[in-house]
């Protein structure tokens, strides 16, 4: 049983960490050579900018609570 927050904080860091890991990522350059570029050079300059805590809670606080925007299935609420 885990009482202590830092032991909790652990403890879901660990679990979620796992199951978002891959365990097989050997054949990652090969796919990802035949996956088609869609993000430019000056796109991809300005999503590698810094963003700050203010943007992010604008736009989960834009986006439905209930349902998830990508393939991941994890909704705004889960953030």
């Amino acid at each position: 049983m885990c009482l202590d927050l830092d032991d909790l904080e652990i403890l879901i860091t660990d679990y979620f960490s796992k199951l978002f890991k891959s365990s097989n990522i050997s054949f990652l350059d090969e796919v990802i050579g035949k996956v088609p570029a869609m993000v430019s050079e000056d796109m991809n300059e300005k999503l590698c900018f810094p963003y700050s805590a203010e943007e992010v809670e604008k736009t989960l606080k834009q986006m439905h609570p209930s349902k998830a925007p990508g393939l991941d299935e994890l909704n705004p609420f889960f953030y």
